[in-house]
């Protein structure tokens, strides 16, 4: 009895490993293995019929008005040993003269930017601009007529409408995928992005799809797909997009001015609980303390906007220059007050900074701007380093942004007007002098003549 016992045992524990082993076969090891090929973009698309279902909005002629607009982007990065990497993505044409918005982190470090359109027509770009803070860049190609999006507000959303997602997922180029907007204003507290606010969606989103649209049933732009919830492609159902009324304001403020005006409350503010934004900190003199708001004080309305939450704040402060005048309603105890704020920007005045691009400064790789009015009044003179264009002869001798340029071949600049004319009138070399806030003494760069 006992060895029939033993047997029996046996055989059902045989029959328990080969179950096991055949599931974890089929389950991990035996699972198919999908190569993306790059493709080209689909000229006759199929749309799915979808009258069987109810309440389901077709996309067909939405997507038909954008589409010709999206452009697939290839970027080429050398690391600092010289080995080369490869990166795509998606973007779109926002000017018929060539100009495409899309993620900075798409085109970041870019040694190369190649664009394809919808027609396949390749060009090289190059970078007009790009705002890390709000993960926005401008690149241009030498294109006419382009097709070019139409932009909707990103500002009358709601919770539960229907949107679609157009972009290059995996190198499927001007893939189309469906889904609704699940929540706005939502904060994904991102390293080094000043903007926090987006558009959460649960159309899928992939590598390759940053930079592409995200738009309403009427084929326009209501925002630019930035993010899924985790780099883990396991983690599917959520994506996250920059809201339109802040990808437009940005891309023409690099177009504009070289750079986005950023316009600042001057105040830091947490979720209240409830409704509104809790203000838990005010800058002296900035823009919230001259108009009067002080911590503690609960922002409930922008505008005629009625707040949600501190992200909706930031997102609506992001939308308006410096020098702007805002109203905001807040609660102070028991007191309903209204207060207008004149926006600021980072320097804490209220003047529109304008970084230049002249093609001489680029040849530099210098990226300049006049000094402001309180910049003046505070004892500075010259002109302003914003920016150093990487392996460009200003960074092979060490120039760094924030260098104040005094004199150029001992000739006082007051303007960069003034510098450019100095540049062009030398010959050979010139000599910058000049110096940094952060460091102390005066420094002087020579540059050959290009």
């Amino acid at each position: 009895m006992k060895v029939r016992n033993i047997i029996i045992l046996s055989v059902t524990f045989s029959i328990l490993i080969t179950i096991t082993g055949l599931v974890i076969y089929d389950s991990f090891i035996n699972r198919p293995v999908v190569i993306f090929e790059e493709s080209q973009s689909p000229k006759n698309i199929n749309f799915t019929n979808t009258s069987k279902f109810t309440n389901i909005p077709s996309f067909k002629h939405a997507i038909s008005k954008i589409i010709k607009s999206v452009v697939y982007i290839r970027v080429i990065r050398k690391n600092d040993d010289g080995e080369l990497s490869f990166d795509v993505g998606s973007g779109f044409a926002i000017l018929p003269t060539g100009e495409i918005v899309t993620n900075e982190h798409v085109i970041h470090d870019a040694e190369k930017i190649m664009v394809t359109d919808y027609q396949n027509k390749e060009y090289d770009a190059k970078l007009i601009g790009a705002d890390i803070g709000s993960d926005i860049a401008v690149i241009k190609v030498n294109g006419q007529n382009m097709s070019f999006v139409f932009f909707g507000n990103s500002d009358l959303l709601g919770v539960g409408d229907w949107i679609a997602e157009i972009g290059s997922p995996f190198k499927l180029r001007n893939s189309v995928t469906v889904g609704v907007i699940s929540a706005l204003h939502r904060s994904l507290d991102k390293s080094n992005r000043t903007l926090d606010s987006y558009i959460q969606t649960d159309a899928l989103a992939n590598p390759g799809n940053s930079g592409g649209v995200l738009l309403d049933q009427e084929g326009k732009l209501i925002g630019m797909v930035t993010s899924k919830l985790s780099d883990n492609t396991d983690i599917q159902g959520f994506s996250f997009a920059i809201p339109s009324n802040v990808v437009k304001k940005s891309a023409f403020d690099i177009i504009n001015f070289g750079g986005v005006q950023k316009a600042y409350a001057g105040m830091a503010v947490i979720d209240n609980i409830g409704e509104g934004a809790l203000v838990e900190s005010v800058r002296k003199n900035g823009a919230a303390f001259n108009s009067g708001v002080r911590k503690g004080d609960v922002i409930t309305n922008i505008e005629d906007i009625k707040l949600c939450c501190s992200a909706q704040l930031t997102e609506k402060i992001a939308q308006y220059n410096p020098g702007d005048s805002v109203r905001v309603i807040l609660q102070r105890a028991d007191e309903v007050l209204e207060k207008i704020l004149i926006l600021r920007n980072n320097l804490n005045t209220e003047d529109l900074i304008v970084n230049r691009k002249d093609e001489i400064l680029l040849d530099y790789g210098l990226i300049l701007r006049d000094l402001t009015n309180e910049e003046k009044k505070s004892g500075n003179s010259g002109v302003y380093i914003v920016s150093i264009i990487k392996n460009s002869v200003s960074d092979e001798v060490n120039l760094e942004p924030g260098f104040f340029i005094k004199e150029v071949n001992g000739i006082q600049v007051n303007s960069v007007d003034e510098f450019i004319k100095t540049i062009t009138n030398s010959q050979g070399q010139f000599v910058l002098n000049g110096y940094y806030k952060s460091y102390p003494g005066e420094f002087k760069y020579v540059l050959e003549k290009r």
